[in-house]
């Protein structure tokens, strides 16, 4: 039995866990990421190969690199404000505003069921006025205020209505991000990893510059389960940095 190998202690299982803060280019603090269902690291070398001729059959000679590359797969499921940036591809920072605003609005035909849009948020409706008709709430339209639309649930057609409305002032202090539909190419920053696994060692990893887009279908509803958010991160290299450690860095941390 002296030909065989003393085994390893149990110790070098692991099942590793993390937590994830992205930090965007130009911000001075990170953004936790929550709870991440899945993430994964895949680096993509390009080789360039020789297989020699000298040799009756030809064989494998010499590799090189002549390129490197990573990509960053993740599954989120807690939809912070700026996983909802990178979803949309907007700077997380932007925000709804309104200034205070009364308009007319005039409609030529009002059908039951239909829901017709006044151009405001945050709606007050002054007064609804049909053909030798006044509208009343509740029994012939209904008001949806923050998004500011009309809903008609008067059981006739009306061939036409003018409608006073003010929607009300709306500050970058009420929080409500406003995203433009892929304003932006993805959200690009430092994004840390800190191993918080009990089971094998735990490891802190920096990605200096990466950039954050969403990974195919964007799944605004269906299933049972919580929402969740697919993610592909594309990882640059930080050439002001030693060679080493273009792409990024993993440090082994106390278990």
């Amino acid at each position: 039995m002296a030909n065989k190998l003393r085994g390893l202690t149990n110790d070098n299982y692991a099942k590793w866990s993390l937590q994830g803060v992205f930090t965007p280019h130009g911000e001075e603090g990170g953004i936790n990421l929550g709870d991440i269902e899945a993430l994964g690291y895949t680096p993509n070398l390009t080789e360039i190969e020789r297989y020699t001729k000298e040799t009756p059959e030809k064989t494998l000679a010499r590799t090189d690199v002549i390129q490197k590359d990573a990509t960053l797969n993740l599954t989120l499921k807690s939809i912070t404000s700026l996983v909802r940036a990178a979803l949309f591809m907007d700077d997380p920072e932007q925000y709804l505003t309104q200034s205070a605003t009364t308009k007319t609005v005039t409609f030529a035909k009002l059908v039951k069921g239909r829901v017709y849009a006044t151009g405001l948020k945050d709606i007050t409706v002054t007064s609804f006025e049909g053909d030798a008709v006044t509208f009343v709430e509740g029994t012939h339209f209904r008001v949806i205020s923050e998004t500011g639309h009309i809903e008609w649930i008067g059981d006739t057609v009306a061939t036409g209505g003018e409608l006073d409305v003010s929607g009300a002032a709306i500050t970058v202090t009420s929080g409500k991000q406003q995203f433009g539909l892929m304003a932006g190419n993805g959200l690009r920053g430092k994004l840390d990893l800190f191993g918080s696994n009990e089971i094998g060692v735990p490891m802190h990893i920096e990605f200096w510059d990466v950039k954050l887009t969403p990974s195919g279908e964007v799944a605004l509803q269906g299933g049972d389960d919580y929402t969740e958010v697919q993610l592909t991160g594309r990882v640059y290299a930080d050439l002001s940095r030693d060679a080493r450690f273009r792409f990024g860095c993993v440090t082994e941390l106390s278990a």
